[in-house]
């Protein structure tokens, strides 16, 4: 079995400073494994991370983690669900803001400082 880091994205949506998306959350994903064994949950460290890589990939983001601000994880995301990804990427203020949710509800969201 291969690991994946990244889900699938679907769906994919960009106008020039937004990027919308659904990513389906694979058991077989990277980050699932050992987080929790009895229990998996996507840990907040893969979705700053994914959102990292998105920003770079879809809204052409150039620069390096510097940090993180207001960043809220309301509840946990599972192995099977299906989440919508929203990427908003300031470039006067170097922020990249993520909100990540399922069925409606608010996963996480934040935002992720660069240089």
């Amino acid at each position: 079995m291969t690991l994946e880091e990244l889900p699938e994205v679907t769906d994919l949506e960009i106008d020039r400073d937004h990027a919308e998306f659904m990513v389906l959350l694979h058991g077989d994903l990277l980050f699932f494994q050992g987080h929790f064994p009895n229990g998996a949950i996507l840990p907040g460290v893969a979705q700053i991370h994914w959102a990292m890589q998105w920003g770079r990939r879809y809204l052409d983001i150039e620069r390096h983690f510097v940090g993180l601000d207001q960043v809220k994880f309301h509840m946990p995301a599972k192995p099977g669900d299906q989440l919508l990804v929203a990427l908003d990427w300031e470039a006067e203020k170097s922020l990249l803001s993520f909100r990540y949710t399922l069925a409606g509800r608010v996963v996480s969201s934040g935002r992720i400082r660069v240089r």
